[in-house]
C-alpha cells in the first residue's frame, strides 16, 4: 500500500519523539502566558513542534499557508503547557518566539525558570 507524504512525515516525527524519550534526555516544561491556538512554522521549526505534539500526545491540525515553506499548526484544543525533550527545545521555543508567544520554561527537576 502506498503512503502519502503526510503519513511518512507523521511516522518520522513519531520515531523522532520516541528516540528522544529512549535517550532519556532532560525534559523541559514550557508554560505560556496565553493559550496557543496556532503556530506558523518554517520547515526547521515544524519538525520540532510536531515532535513535541506527538511526544505530549496532543492532537493537532495543520494547514498550508500562502508563504512558501510555512505551515500553520493548531493544537486541538489550544494549549498553554507543553513538555519538550532537550533536543527539541531549540526549534520549539524558536517557533513560539517567532509567533510572539510569551511564557516560561524550565528543566524538570530544577527550580530556575527562564522567561521568553
Amino acid at each position: 500500500m502506498l503512503r502519502n507524504d503526510g503519513e511518512r512525515l507523521r511516522e518520522a516525527i513519531a520515531e523522532m519523539a520516541d528516540a528522544a524519550a529512549e535517550r532519556n534526555e532532560g525534559v523541559w516544561s514550557v508554560t505560556l502566558d496565553a493559550f496557543c491556538e496556532r503556530l506558523f512554522c518554517d520547515r526547521r521549526q515544524l519538525v520540532d513542534v510536531l515532535a513535541v505534539m506527538v511526544a505530549d500526545r496532543y492532537r493537532w491540525r495543520s494547514c498550508a499557508t500562502d508563504r512558501e515553506g510555512v505551515t500553520c499548526v493548531m493544537p486541538d484544543p489550544p494549549r498553554e503547557h507543553f513538555a519538550a525533550a532537550r533536543s527539541l527545545m531549540g526549534g520549539f521555543v524558536a517557533a513560539l518566539r517567532a509567533n510572539g508567544a510569551h511564557g516560561t520554561y524550565r528543566e524538570a527537576g530544577t527550580e530556575r525558570e527562564y522567561r521568553f
